[in-house]
């Protein structure tokens, strides 16, 4: 479902923005895109001079907030004109002058859009989606490493837990042992798969493997929570305060507060959360969840109302009840895991065939002025397999390869520098210089090797040394950029399968959990800027820096 989630926000605001009907939304959504490119760059200016930033992230929360409300680029001004005048001498106005002085200077301009022309998600969402994706893929690709790392282990532990729970408490005699005290220390002893064979074998009746499943589910399925919402935090809107992601932390405490003040009980709701829940189909999920803080309330128990940490049973269930409702509401964007390089692949090949994305230099405040418009097949093949070999392979950050690789500011070789050189021997120099810079990266600069993914499903896309072959499977890659008519009617279209997703989640027959921290799917969570949201604790540099 992670997976799902991240390539449809990849795949919808790429449709949205280049796909068929984008030549008229283009003058509406990529010029914002470019004014929260410059924002970011005036706020890691600010940040670097003013110890809490708070002038910085208030003034990028501002501008998302314009920006999600649909105005043009004239209001815009307005308004910072307006705010910039009401004391010129404070960090505030000096903040604003700044951000004026870059729109003018970059010739931002947009006009405000109907309804029906706004995104499904919130526009620094998009912006995130489209200069920095494979960021999302590492997260994922991390955290399905430390699952499969762990998954042999937390059998064990969980057995030996399960027993531990069970069993410790029988009575224990020097010289008369009981058989619970003989199973409790059979079970100690478990440190392998023979040696679980040969317990179960001794013992069939030792284990309710019902139970024993369930604490083997809720073990995975909590740092699994956290790993999901750390890779989807990269799309939400950054914060100067850190976020409490205690053991305390579950979509429902995002959204509901509950204190008492001179014997008066308070509940108070976060707003654009809640809309979201309610959006899902959530309300009696909420309801439930309200009802149970009263009754621990009323019946004095307070410590209960937020407990220590979310119980195994509820993590359990929660794991059920996600994988149900995903079931329910998954799309056609792919049916088996197999076929993410494919998807994956074709995305990147894509953004460098058609300079869109990572490579949209109309998103960046610094052009990418040594990478062409033009590239030949073999081009756009030899640099998207080292991109995924540097990335998805190993861990390097892509947006800073790419930028250090093609951006005017970066060291390049006196021959690619040379402006009177024929322009295809400037982009062979380049491309070149570009995969040194990948193997260089990929080597650890001299500080260390950078480590790989045990996850080896992007491999075949990874391999550098059969560009032949790589040809080929970039032939053969999705275009999710074709209208969606003719031969290609039941092409990749990401607006439809978010939409026909959040009608499943809306009918609530199949609830989706709020009592853990497993966060709400993007098209929910991101659906508008909302102030209160704490995902990020500075803003991240802009994709051109």
């Amino acid at each position: 479902m992670a997976w799902e989630q991240v390539l449809l926000l990849l795949l919808y605001s790429r449709q949205f923005c280049y796909g068929e009907g984008s030549e008229t939304r283009g003058t509406c959504i990529l010029p914002r895109m470019k004014l929260i490119a410059i924002t970011l760059q005036c706020c890691n200016e600010i940040a670097a001079n003013d110890a809490d930033k708070t002038t910085a992230f208030s003034l990028l929360h501002q501008i998302l907030a314009w920006l999600d409300s649909g105005e043009g680029c004239f209001a815009l001004v307005k308004n910072l004109i307006k705010e910039s005048e009401q004391d010129p001498e404070s960090k505030q106005s000096e903040a604003f002058g700044r951000l004026l002085h870059q729109i003018e200077q970059h010739a931002v301009t947009f006009p405000a859009y109907g309804y029906s022309k706004r995104p499904l998600y919130s526009h620094y969402a998009l912006y995130k989606s489209l200069t920095d994706p494979i960021a999302a893929m590492q997260k994922l690709l991390a955290t399905g490493d430390a699952v499969n790392d762990s998954l042999v282990p937390v059998i064990f532990s969980s057995i030996q837990k399960y027993l531990h729970d069970r069993y410790h408490t029988a009575p224990y005699h020097s010289f008369k042992r009981t058989l619970e005290s003989e199973i409790y220390d059979a079970g100690k002893a478990i440190d392998s798969a023979d040696g679980l064979a040969d317990f179960c074998q001794r013992y069939p009746e030792a284990i309710e493997k019902k139970a024993l499943l369930s604490m083997i589910k809720a073990t995975l399925f909590e740092p699994f929570s956290w790993r999901v919402l750390d890779a989807f935090d990269l799309f939400a809107v950054p914060q100067n305060e850190k976020k409490n992601l205690s053991f305390t932390h579950s979509v429902f405490r995002d959204v509901c507060s509950i204190s008492t003040h001179d014997q008066a009980l308070q509940l108070g709701f976060r707003s654009g959360l809640l809309k979201n829940l309610i959006q899902l189909g959530l309300i009696d999920e909420v309801m439930k969840e309200v009802k149970e803080k009263l009754l621990h309330f009323a019946g004095g128990n307070t410590h209960e109302v937020w407990r220590a940490d979310t119980p195994a049973q509820d993590y359990a269930q929660a794991f059920d009840q996600l994988d149900r409702w995903y079931y329910h509401g998954k799309t056609e964007l792919f049916s088996s895991l197999d076929q993410l390089p494919k998807l994956i692949g074709s995305l990147i090949a894509t953004d460098i065939k058609l300079r869109q994305g990572l490579f949209d230099d109309r998103l960046r405040v610094s052009p990418l002025s040594h990478l062409p418009a033009r590239l030949s097949a073999q081009q756009i093949a030899s640099l998207s397999t080292s991109l995924i070999h540097a990335c998805l392979y190993r861990n390097n950050p892509a947006a800073l390869l790419v930028t250090k690789a093609f951006s005017p500011s970066s060291l390049r070789s006196t021959a690619a520098a040379q402006k009177d050189l024929p322009a295809e021997q400037r982009l062979t120099q380049a491309i070149e210089e570009f995969i040194l810079l990948v193997k260089h990266s990929s080597a650890g600069n001299g500080s260390g090797s950078v480590s790989e993914y045990n996850n080896k499903m992007m491999a075949e896309w990874a391999d550098c040394s059969n560009i032949k072959s790589a040809v080929e499977r970039i032939k053969k890659a999705h275009n999710y950029l074709l209208p969606l008519a003719g031969e290609n009617i039941r092409g990749i279209n990401a607006y439809r399968y978010i939409l026909n997703q959040r009608s499943q989640g809306l009918t609530g027959t199949v609830p989706y959990p709020i009592n853990t921290p497993f966060p709400l799917p993007l098209w929910s969570s991101l659906f508008r800027f909302q102030p209160e949201d704490k995902p990020a604790t500075a803003p991240p540099e802009a994709a051109a820096d």
